[in-house]
């Protein structure tokens, strides 16, 4: 669709302002015409780019049709998951949203140690030691989720972590079924898979005092808006998104609500 000709804009950064033009249009921009509507040059639109990119906004690049933007990187707010919350407990205690941290487990496990609420959530945008079952990593895509919860100690929760697992599989793949997406498979006993490829996995940890349970902490990773090509070659052919098997954006803010609700429903049932 055609694009107004050169405007003013107000004091913005730059890269601001190539991200605001991009996403008036479904259409590709070249990078000549990007420049004549921004009043840059070509390579400063591409230095540009760049930073979005790194960012973490998906922008696509043809050598002859220039550059469209795919999805938006927004980070998970609380304020932006409030309106898809239907809980009662969960989420609604106690809320850390995190840049970069190693393990959301691990910062559950120390907030319940220092007397963390009962329901509290930590999420994080990027893990550097992000945690598997029996001591693997789990590699943490951007553009994904990554979050822990602070679970109460109802019965579900006393069966111990294996039961936790299974309802937290079945709360994520009704998750999936509410959000419209595919439905996924379960590959016991942590993954879900989309296309053969996993795309989600859930670990839970759990601390006592002569046989009390003190904390249980549920772990989920979610492969949301990620490029197939950022997974690294070693899970190339196993592992898969959300965008790659559907091809459209998602709202990662307003899946989190809808998994965290499912969570809380399921665990209590």
């Amino acid at each position: 669709m055609p694009l107004p000709g050169k405007r003013s804009f107000p004091l913005t950064a730059p890269a601001d302002r190539v991200l605001s033009f991009l996403g008036e249009t479904t259409d590709w921009l070249s990078g000549e015409e990007l420049a004549r509507l921004l009043g840059m040059s070509r390579a400063a639109i591409a230095k540009h780019i760049g930073k979005l990119r790194r960012d973490g906004h998906i922008i696509s690049s043809s050598t002859r049709l220039g550059y469209r933007l795919v999805a938006r990187n927004v980070p998970i707010d609380f304020d932006l998951v409030l309106p898809h919350l239907y809980t009662k407990n969960l989420g609604r205690t106690g809320w850390r949203s995190l840049a970069v941290v190693e393990s959301t487990n691990n910062e559950a496990i120390v907030w319940a140690l220092a007397g963390g609420p009962v329901g509290a959530v930590v999420t994080a945008e990027r893990q550097t030691g992000g945690k598997g079952r029996r001591g693997h990593r789990w590699f943490s895509p951007p553009r994904s989720l990554m979050f822990s919860c602070l679970l109460p100690a109802g019965p579900r929760v006393r069966s111990g972590p294996e039961a936790v697992t299974r309802d937290a599989l079945v709360a994520l793949s009704e998750a999936f079924r509410q959000a419209g997406l595919p439905a996924p498979t379960v590959k016991s006993p942590n993954d879900l898979f989309l296309n053969g490829r996993k795309v989600a996995g859930v670990l839970v940890e759990s601390g006592s005092r002569a046989g009390v349970p003190e904390w249980t902490v549920l772990g989920i990773g979610v492969n949301v808006n990620v490029l197939p090509e950022e997974f690294p070659d070693e899970l190339a052919d196993r592992a898969t998104s959300i965008l790659t098997v559907t091809g459209k954006p998602m709202d990662r803010n307003a899946f989190l609500g809808i998994i965290i609700s499912e969570i809380e429903r399921t665990i209590r049932a």
